[in-house]
């Protein structure tokens, strides 16, 4: 039997990717929550995701986590964090938006 003392997959930059590939697609659910913390519940919206894969060596990918295309011509642009820790949020973060806490 193999000895994993000491191995954990959990701090695996891969793993946390895999992790929050989950918690994007939950966000997706409760959109309704997420448009009534937005004060936005009462306008009709389409949400979407966005991704962009380069095929030329030296350009990063890029992805939208959610796009939410309202239909009074705004379009709110989301980026979903995952954390197993308490997320605090940084002076960049403050600058970017608001911040939805979930329970």
């Amino acid at each position: 039997m193999a000895d994993f003392t000491g191995f954990s997959l959990s701090y695996k930059p891969a793993v946390n990717t895999w992790r929050g590939l989950p918690f994007e697609r939950l966000c997706f659910w409760y959109i309704l929550q997420i448009k009534e913390a937005l004060g936005i519940s009462g306008i009709l919206a389409s949400v979407y995701s966005w991704r962009k894969k380069f095929d030329s060596p030296g350009n990063d990918n890029a992805q939208i986590d959610m796009l939410i295309d309202r239909s009074d011509h705004i379009i709110n642009i989301c980026e979903m964090k995952f954390s197993s820790n308490e997320y605090t949020m940084t002076r960049f973060d403050k600058g970017m938006g608001v911040l939805i806490e979930c329970p």
